[in-house]
């Protein structure tokens, strides 16, 4: 198994060991006085590069799929392939093919507004069928509970 697990945490203090047999690669995101999700955003971008048609200046770009926005302050976001509707799944980009199939496999969770802006750069920037990402907002900076 491979993979890139990318974890911000408050200060590097909070990093911990992590032995696995895997090829997962672990990266700790120190914040420090940073805001929340700041360099987990950068990293994302870093590693899930926008597609080749995007950098091709006069290429075809295929349709961005349309996601619904979550209101974070009124609703939690938390979307996974299993609750996707099956009106949802047909307008992915690959709607005969079942969740977890392609190669690329995305879990993401944290803070509500950050998983919010993850979920629309993977899904609508950068292309990622729905099906292959699971977002999970749980908490919302400055609020006890939503």
């Amino acid at each position: 198994m491979t993979g890139h697990a990318l974890l911000e945490v408050p200060d590097a203090a909070d990093a911990l060991p992590v032995h696995t047999r895997s090829s997962v690669r672990v990266s700790w995101l120190p914040r420090g006085p940073r805001p929340h999700g700041e360099l987990l955003e950068r990293a994302v971008r870093d590693a899930v590069a926008l597609p080749g048609w995007a950098s091709v200046e006069g290429a075809p770009v295929p349709p961005r799929p349309v996601i619904d926005d979550v209101n974070v302050d009124e609703a939690v976001l938390w979307e996974t392939p299993q609750r996707l509707t099956p009106a949802a799944v047909k307008a992915t980009p690959n709607p005969d093919t079942p969740s977890g199939a392609l190669p690329f496999y995305a879990w993401i969770a944290g803070e509500a507004a950050v998983v919010r802006g993850l979920r629309r750069y993977l899904v609508t920037e950068a292309g990622i069928d729905r099906k292959q990402v699971a977002f999970m907002g749980y908490w919302r900076s400055g609020r006890a509970e939503l």
